[in-house]
């Protein structure tokens, strides 16, 4: 799937570049690279100003920018707003990491967000977070639920064992 969304964003990249050369004189701004944010996971572009002058901005920064936005070809104002759709549309929280604790037979999910901060509960408490759950995708949602679901399960049949053993 990596492979797939980087060989999108180098397509992405090559097409602006090259509509970039045969423009030049028309648009005085350029994107000269874009790369994810290594602290969200936001797309960054590199803007050549004027000159050698460069500018590293948020992709949402740029496309609400109306001076930028002038000074770039269609092209490439339509690439970055459809970039800006995807970053929008992504889910704010994702599964990082899954743990099963030994001593509450319950998982322990770490979820990274956008901003790359973390929260970590147990998955039934997750489970039980209506606004969170929205703020999943749904694979990741149907996941937390069914990892609950096994707890509740668990917990079941160990109450119906010793409900068993005490009557």
């Amino acid at each position: 799937m990596s492979d797939i969304k980087s060989n999108w964003l180098q397509f992405i990249k090559q097409s602006i570049s090259s509509f970039i050369e045969e423009n030049k004189q028309k648009y005085p701004f350029e994107i000269i690279d874009i790369h994810d944010c290594p602290k969200s996971s936001n797309k960054l572009a590199v803007i050549k100003l004027q000159g050698h002058y460069t500018k590293t901005m948020h992709i949402k920064d740029i496309v609400f920018n109306d001076d930028l936005i002038k000074g770039l070809n269609q092209e490439t104002v339509r690439a970055l707003t459809y970039l800006h759709a995807i970053e929008q549309l992504a889910p704010e929280f994702t599964i990082e990491n899954i743990q099963l604790n030994n001593i509450t037979e319950d998982y322990i999910i770490t979820l990274k967000s956008k901003n790359a901060e973390k929260l970590q509960q147990t998955a039934v408490n997750l489970s039980k977070d209506q606004n969170l759950i929205k703020k999943l995708n749904s694979k990741d949602a149907n996941k937390i639920g069914y990892m609950a679901g096994i707890k509740d399960t668990i917990d079941e049949y160990n109450l119906k064992k010793q409900a068993e053993s005490n009557g």
